[in-house]
């Protein structure tokens, strides 16, 4: 069976019923090929109002990452699984862009690493 994110109230789109052509992780760019179940059942829970991130390795996005994460994917799925983003979809991209910011002021004060 399918497993449906927390709080999301509906399943993941299956493979057949993923948009072709759409590609919101890499904007501009077409998706080749449908997405597979495990993807769908990751972008389910990048879309869900509040990602079940999963306290530990036997459930929510944690327990799907343990399986691989699609490249396209691993940017927000790290950031969420590393407490970087909030999982409250509403609060991300305020927070991201706060963070962007305080790294900014970081390299500006201490210099370039690397």
């Amino acid at each position: 069976g399918s497993e449906v994110p927390a709080g999301s109230g509906t399943a993941p789109p299956t493979s057949h019923q993923q948009e072709v052509s759409g590609n919101r992780y890499l904007p501009g760019v077409r998706r080749r090929r449908p997405m597979t179940n495990h993807e769908s059942l990751i972008d389910g829970y990048l879309g869900s109002p509040v990602a079940d991130v999963g306290l530990d390795h036997s459930s929510g996005l944690r327990s799907l990452a343990w399986l691989g994460v699609p490249p396209p994917m691993k940017g927000p799925v790290w950031r969420l699984l590393c407490d970087l983003l909030p999982p409250t979809l509403s609060r991300r991209d305020e927070e991201h862009a706060r963070r962007v910011i305080q790294y900014s002021d970081l390299v500006r004060r201490y210099g370039v690493v690397g």
